[in-house]
């Protein structure tokens, strides 16, 4: 399989009053046609900042970035918006939908860009809507559907032009695990047609469906590993349990953040910063996170710590 995105001595910093923050350090990775890639990290590790240049929403400060055999830091803003246009699907934390279009109008939208028929372009947005789980709410603007309907409108929005690239950062963070394991399911189906897909996330289960893991910290990659090499505990050969020792590390940092966020919905409760009802939804979803790393460490042969 040939290398599809290929990132060599990549840097990014960020100017600010405050002075320069460095996001990026020198990353240098490759990505095959048809893989299905992880990208695991802490909060502010870097991870959205390498998809976005990925992706060329983004450049980098120095280095050289290739996708598809363009080098993408040759080119202007122009012809970066037209590559997004053919070759990328982002799916984005924040969701970007239209507020004033349904959800319809969203989908068809990347397909009506590249000049498709007004026909053609609704028959394949409603297909979309109909495999991300949205079937009968296609008319419902943004603000009528929740967070999680939200979230997967944006998959089907990657999807619609068909791309040979699918950037996804964070796509199921507002999702319940049933519909997580759904859309990364739908997700996985795009690599049978030879696209490569790229996924961040938080969520170890999520984490172990795709091929290859690279863990990032402080804007650099600290280790690469298979999904199946860290399923087993400490039962394998001697050498792999370094890569346990990593992850186990990112595992235990993201469980101390999880029970600092628990905190902070407390105090957001008892201030009256939020209703009853959305903290009783986030408690849920942190708690059932938090089961999940400890879960994954429990999978490594390490007993957990008190949270």
């Amino acid at each position: 399989m040939r290398d599809v995105i290929v990132l060599k001595d990549v840097y990014k910093v960020y100017e600010s009053p405050a002075g320069n923050v460095i996001a990026l350090r020198g990353i240098n990775l490759k990505v095959k046609e048809s893989e299905v890639l992880c990208i695991m990290g802490p909060s502010g590790s870097g991870k959205t900042t390498m998809m976005n240049i990925i992706s060329g929403v983004d450049t980098p400060s120095a280095g050289e970035v290739r996708v598809n055999s363009l080098n993408l830091t040759k080119m202007g803003p122009e012809e970066l918006l037209e590559f997004r246009r053919k070759n990328i699907g982002y799916i984005f934390q924040n969701f970007n939908l239209v507020p004033t279009l349904t959800a319809l109008e969203n989908v068809m939208l990347p397909r009506l860009i590249l000049g498709d028929t007004l026909k053609n372009a609704e028959k394949v947005a409603m297909n979309l809507l109909r495999r991300v789980g949205l079937e009968g709410k296609e008319h419902r603007y943004p603000e009528e559907l929740s967070g999680g309907e939200q979230q997967r409108v944006a998959v089907a929005i990657a999807l619609a032009n068909d791309p040979k690239i699918i950037v996804a950062d964070e796509p199921t963070g507002e999702l319940d695990i049933i519909n997580a394991e759904n859309i990364v399911k739908l997700l996985l189906e795009q690599k049978m047609a030879g696209k490569t897909i790229i996924i961040t996330t938080h969520d170890p289960r999520i984490a172990r469906m795709t091929e290859r893991i690279v863990l990032l910290e402080d804007g650099v990659i600290k280790g690469e590993y298979s999904p199946t090499s860290i399923s087993y505990g400490f039962s394998r050969p001697l050498e792999e349990t370094s890569h346990e020792y990593s992850i186990r590390a990112f595992l235990e940092s993201r469980l101390e953040e999880l029970s600092k966020e628990l905190e902070k919905l407390v105090e957001a409760l008892k201030n009256g910063e939020i209703s009853p009802e959305k903290f009783v939804e986030d408690y849920n979803k942190i708690e059932l996170l938090k089961r999940a790393y400890k879960d994954e460490i429990s999978r490594l042969g390490v007993i957990t710590t008190k949270k």
